[in-house]
């Protein structure tokens, strides 16, 4: 877009466009002749899309605008005033700023804009795509060696879970990991230690790792092993 300024009102003036490259200059667009006029009715040059980004990303929404009287710029989300803050701001030219973006980001963004000669608007349909809610985890069956376990997902954040991460460990041991498929929802852990006290919890990969579950807190069955004796 280009605005021509410094016009006088009671001249008729003549517009046209050529396109540059490095090749050289293209065909001129048909010559428009206008007059200039202080009745121009409030436009926006931006177009409505649907808009999709991840977690914690900084977002641009423009509307830019002509008209004259300068039309006054009002946002929404899903129907309602937008409140600004410190994650949201508005730019004099009407652009809206969204830091860090958040799931509760989602929505329907509405730009209008509007003076005495008329009205216009457009409308982002913004997705966030966030890390995937905990699944919840729970052991269905202990045995000396080994535990069945079980899980069910919650919200996936917008994108197909790509597979689980199950962490557990031992009393006084170090958390070890296996990653599972991502069409599993039940997992037979093996070669734990018997009558042993574990510590479990699962998270899903999307974007990123997602956040884990709360830890569950079990046992092998049996007694816990015994160090041998010494030979006489």
């Amino acid at each position: 877009m280009h605005e021509t300024n410094e016009l006088k009102e009671s001249a008729t003036y003549q517009f046209w466009l050529t396109a540059s490259t490095k090749v050289g200059e293209g065909e001129k667009t048909d010559v428009v002749t206008v007059p200039p006029n202080n009745k121009v009715p409030a436009r926006i040059v931006s177009f409505s899309q649907r808009v999709v980004t991840p977690w914690k990303e900084n977002l641009e929404l423009t509307c830019r605008k002509v008209g004259s009287p300068a039309p006054v710029t009002i946002w929404r989300l899903d129907g309602h005033n937008l409140e600004t803050n410190a994650r949201k701001t508005i730019a004099k030219n009407g652009t809206l700023y969204i830091r860090e973006t958040q799931a509760t980001d989602a929505g329907n963004y509405t730009c209008s804009v509007e003076n005495t000669w008329g009205k216009d608007e457009i409308i982002y349909s913004v997705i966030v795509k966030v890390p995937p809610e905990a699944p919840n985890l729970t052991v269905v069956t202990a045995y000396s060696d080994s535990l069945l376990l079980e899980w069910s997902d919650n919200n996936n954040g917008g994108s197909p879970i790509l597979g689980y991460v199950i962490n557990y460990k031992r009393d006084n041991g170090d958390w070890e990991e296996l990653q599972v498929d991502a069409k599993s929802y039940s997992h037979l852990l093996s070669n734990l230690w018997c009558g042993t006290r574990y510590q479990l919890y699962i998270t899903y990969n999307k974007i990123g790792t997602g956040l884990p579950c709360d830890i569950v807190n079990t046992h092998t069955k049996g007694n816990p092993p015994v160090q041998p004796k010494h030979s006489q």
